[in-house]
């Protein structure tokens, strides 16, 4: 294998793990609804959902138990206002939308893999988070495996600033104040 593709496959590695660890990736997409459809595909990347926004209001989110109580109910179509629930890589609309409509769905997202060293999504700290773990895993295959465990130290440190930082709203990365709040 090449030095090259060495240097992507740590960076591809250390970008996942930063990511999984802070979850500072955020990603919007447009969900276009048809009539009388109720479920819709999610991208490949989610990780999970933060909001469903129709305009500037925030759908309600179901837990998947009251989204099959509420949808075999006799009486579902007078849900007075639309809600969202989400089962693995798939969101449902309650009630089943009467014609065509669209949504802003802004979701905590996976990384897309690397074709080079130099195409990182996450930026600033996180991406010198990024870089620290590239260098333990150097240090480690290397066989210099108390310097990787010093490196590794100082990302467990980072990490504490890198979480606090990732759940607090930043328009940079995509995320929409009011709406990160935890089920």
């Amino acid at each position: 294998m090449s030095a090259a593709q060495d240097a992507v496959d740590y960076s591809n590695a250390a970008q996942y793990r930063v990511v999984a660890d802070t979850r500072c990736l955020t990603k919007v997409f447009t969900l276009t609804v048809a009539a009388g459809q109720e479920l819709y595909g999610l991208p490949d990347d989610v990780i999970s959902l933060l909001a469903v926004l129709d305009g500037s209001a925030s759908l309600t989110y179901l837990s998947a138990f009251e989204a099959l109580r509420l949808s075999t109910a006799p009486n579902f179509m007078l849900v007075p206002q639309t809600r969202f629930y989400a089962v693995g890589r798939t969101i449902g609309i309650l009630p089943v939308p009467v014609e065509a409509h669209t949504y802003q769905i802004y979701y905590e997202a996976r990384p897309v893999p690397l074709t080079s060293a130099t195409e990182l999504e996450v930026t600033g700290d996180f991406e010198r988070a990024v870089e620290r773990l590239v260098q333990a895993m150097k240090l480690e295959d290397d066989g210099q495996p108390e310097l990787a465990a010093e490196e590794k130290a100082g990302y467990q440190q980072d990490l504490m600033r890198l979480r606090r930082r990732a759940v607090e709203p930043s328009p940079d990365r995509g995320r929409v104040i009011g709406f990160d709040e935890v089920d």
